[in-house]
């Protein structure tokens, strides 16, 4: 995780991760408290560093070219249960 700026504090749940295949628009996943709250298009944070649920993790895996970008936004992503 990127250090914040100058008197700027970084929030963890403002994180978002997005993927994007070669041949089609980006897909923005949502984010999870913990790993035990990980859902299919969803990724956590532990420790600092951000990782991928298990199948998220698979999608991308899967898909030759796929690329993920972490995303600094204004709003929280975090999955509401």
């Amino acid at each position: 995780m990127p250090e914040a700026p100058p008197k700027q504090t970084l929030e963890l749940d403002k994180i978002a991760v997005s993927y994007a295949v070669p041949s089609g628009m980006p897909t923005q996943l949502k984010q999870a408290k913990t790993s035990a709250d990980c859902q299919a298009d969803a990724f956590y944070i532990e420790n600092s560093r951000v990782y991928l649920c298990d199948q998220a993790c698979d999608a991308v895996k899967a898909t030759a070219g796929a690329n993920v970008q972490v995303l600094f936004t204004c709003e929280s992503q975090i999955i509401v249960k």
